[in-house]
């Protein structure tokens, strides 16, 4: 059976219209979920680099990393957003929550690189900031990016990424 000349042309164009629309749909989601990642990854860089001075003075009262390796509760104290410091203890608001995860991609490590706390899985690819006191590196915060932590799912939990060194 011989199909017409307008059947060919109508099933042309609707293929072209569905690979169009496929290929649209494909780089859009592509899009979002780049710029989306990217805006967490900004999110908790700001996050950490809003932790930095606790760390440093933490670092300067207790003048080694010691009290931080193997204490969650001191760990979570370091990393905890700063939006509560200015109302005393008891009138203090419900935490806000940290929607990007960052206090579980994020590790603290000694002045030679090595990890004292958090996520243990710190790659080439992390954000690292010096920690500074009186003009000499006493450690590095890390953030690793979530395109890494979402390669690494298997080890997303905090019982297994939250650990001493």
């Amino acid at each position: 059976m011989k199909t017409s000349i307008s059947t060919r042309l109508f099933l042309a164009v609707l293929s072209t219209a569905l690979f169009v629309a496929l290929a649209m749909g494909v780089a859009d989601s592509w899009s979002f979920a780049r710029g989306f990642l990217g805006y967490l990854n900004e999110l908790a860089v700001a996050r950490m680099e809003s932790v930095e001075p606790r760390f440093v003075e933490h670092y300067r009262q207790q003048g080694d990393w010691a009290s931080v390796r193997g204490n969650p509760e001191t760990w979570f104290e370091l990393t905890r957003p700063d939006d509560d410091a200015e109302w005393p203890p008891e009138a203090r608001p419900m935490p806000v929550s940290d929607l990007t995860g960052a206090v579980f991609r994020i590790s603290l490590l000694d002045e030679r690189g090595r990890l004292v706390m958090g996520f243990a899985e710190v790659g080439a690819d992390a954000v690292r900031q010096p920690l500074q006191l009186d003009g000499r590196t006493v450690g590095w915060l890390a953030m690793t990016p979530f395109q890494s932590v979402t390669r690494s799912a298997a080890n997303a939990c905090c019982a297994t990424n939250c650990r001493p060194a």
